[in-house]
């Protein structure tokens, strides 16, 4: 992993953090006590602005930036829902979903809870970031004024990387079972454990020889911001209040069994046959023609700005959604890149998010829905390569095959697969006109 890239990452989103919050007038408490930390957060990693000392960092601290890059992205999306869930009404024209109907499940206190959580476990990973660079500038200063050896050169030993501080991570892991799988499997001062390193250890804890396939979505579930392993905030969120690591896992690896028997004895709901689409795009006044048009189909179209938003909704939702997926009747449509905007004219008080797509791709299939997605986009169709690495997915830029998406879902049909890919073009579907 390039640490020059990681650490531009971070700071761009504490720069973009507390740009947002203080663009704000109105605060809560625990946002203003966020913003606080957040300035403390980038004044200490300020140094990281020097690439040339960012290249020579320890391989153990850019793992532990990783760490902090996955609590910067959860506060993102708890800052937008917080917005949300404390706006009166939508300030921006378009079809979309009212903010009651999405947020009504979820209590604003509860939001404020989760930024102060956000502000205590950024805080401390921070501080063991911050104690782990001090040590490896002291030690790389250190060796570096020792007198060489006089042993030839070629019958040195190689050089050894300066060790990270033993601060603890225990206090970061409220679940004991994690806890104990963490200290005993992975080690206390390990901010970080890259797949491979899960797969193997989570298969010697548990005694049982995972598939790759399963791992996949393991890993989908844990490391829902896509930062390419395992960290102990993001594993203890996935365990949650579930008395072992054990159950957990195991829950996730029956959970299609137990899905299936669960909807076999399901009554079917008043509302069974209607279909549901559900849409997240920053522009709802670019895509009111082919909304239109699903509406127009029979399709109960439910539209998101953001996509914090969205996967709040899917979470409360999630029995009405299995029903539905089940019956083939969901399906999903993101465009790629989004500002994560709250209603606000102003685009300049929201996040710029390049990742969100994928985010909302990686977000579904680790929670299991199998239902179509379809990245619908303009210019930053090229950056959407990513469709390729899962099963009912696609992505492009026409408008004549979102419309054909649409409509092939409006018939029933499930078996289409002309959208499916990297920009899949509009072939057999006339030749319609790209996306504006």
């Amino acid at each position: 992993m390039d640490p020059i890239s990681i650490t531009s990452s971070i700071l761009s989103s504490l720069i973009t953090i507390k740009a947002w919050i203080d663009a704000r007038s109105k605060k809560d408490k625990a946002v203003k006590d966020l913003s606080t930390t957040i300035n403390l957060v980038h004044l200490i990693l300020s140094p990281l602005c020097d690439n040339q000392r960012v290249s020579t960092l320890h391989p153990g601290i850019v793992f532990s930036l990783l760490s902090i890059g996955e609590v910067l992205s959860r506060i993102k999306d708890h800052l937008s829902i917080w917005k949300d869930t404390t706006s009166s009404k939508s300030k921006r024209s378009g079809p979309r979903i009212s903010l009651e109907k999405v947020f009504g499940f979820i209590s604003p206190a509860g939001v404020v809870g989760d930024l102060k959580d956000d502000a205590a476990l950024l805080a401390q990973h921070v501080q063991i970031v911050s104690i782990a660079m001090q040590v490896s500038t002291f030690v790389a200063g250190w060796e570096k004024e020792k007198p060489l050896p006089t042993l030839p050169r070629e019958s040195l030993p190689p050089p050894r990387e300066p060790p990270l501080p033993k601060a603890s991570l225990l206090e970061l892991i409220k679940n004991a079972d994690v806890r104990s799988f963490w200290k005993d499997m992975i080690g206390e001062t390990t901010l970080y454990v890259p797949q491979a390193d899960f797969h193997r250890v989570i298969s010697k804890w548990l005694s049982d020889n995972f598939s790759e396939a399963f791992m996949d979505v393991l890993i989908l579930r844990i490391d829902e911001f896509g930062v390419g392993g395992v960290t102990p905030s993001g594993l203890d969120r996935f365990v949650g209040e579930r008395p072992s690591l054990k159950e957990a896992v195991y829950e996730l690896k029956d959970r299609p069994r137990i899905l299936a028997n669960q909807h076999a004895h399901r009554a079917k709901c008043q509302n069974e046959s209607t279909p549901w689409l559900v849409w997240v795009d920053d522009k709802p006044e670019n895509i009111e023609q082919e909304v239109e048009l699903a509406r127009e189909c029979g399709i109960e179209v439910f539209q998101f700005y953001s996509t914090a938003s969205a996967k709040a909704w899917i979470v409360a939702n999630e029995a009405e959604l299995r029903l539905k997926e089940e019956s083939h009747l969901l399906r999903f449509i993101t465009d790629n890149a989004r500002w994560e905007n709250d209603n606000s004219p102003n685009q300049e008080q929201d996040f710029l998010n390049l990742a969100a797509g994928e985010q909302i791709l990686r977000f579904l299939r680790g929670r299991q829905y199998r239902s179509p997605v379809l990245v619908y986009c303009c210019f930053s169709i090229e950056f959407t390569r990513y469709v390729l690495a899962y099963e009912r997915a696609g992505s492009t830029s026409w408008m004549s095959l979102c419309s054909a998406f649409i409509e092939a879902f409006g018939r029933g049909e499930m078996d289409d697969d002309g959208w499916e890919g990297y920009q899949a073009e509009a072939r057999g579907f006339g030749s319609g006109s790209g996306r504006v």
